[in-house]
C-alpha cells in the first residue's frame, strides 16, 4: 500500500532554463505542434453541438485572437482544411 503525505505538494515549473538539456534547440526537432481547445466559447457549444456556420464564426473569432498573441506566443495559424498529411 502507498502512502502520500497530506504535507507533500506539487511545484510546477515551466523555465525552460531549468530543463537539464536547456541548450537544446526546439527548432532542430519539432515540426509542427497543434493545440486542441476543448472548453467552449461564450455564445458557442462545444464543436459536435453547434452547425457549420457556427463553427466558421467560431474559427474567425479564435483566429482573430490567435493573430493577436506577441512574441513567445506569436505563430501562424493554420486551419485543419489546410493540413497535408506527410
Amino acid at each position: 500500500m502507498v502512502v502520500i503525505s497530506l504535507m507533500l505538494k506539487h511545484e510546477s515549473n515551466m523555465k525552460s532554463e531549468d530543463l537539464i538539456d536547456a541548450e537544446m534547440k526546439l527548432d532542430d526537432y519539432v515540426i509542427s505542434t497543434r493545440i486542441r481547445v476543448g472548453r467552449n466559447i461564450r455564445g458557442y457549444g462545444l464543436s459536435p453541438g453547434i452547425t457549420r456556420e457556427q463553427r466558421s464564426e467560431l474559427e474567425t473569432l479564435v483566429t482573430k485572437a490567435l493573430e493577436a498573441l506577441e512574441g513567445d506566443l506569436a505563430g501562424k495559424y493554420y486551419p485543419l482544411s489546410g493540413i497535408l498529411a506527410r
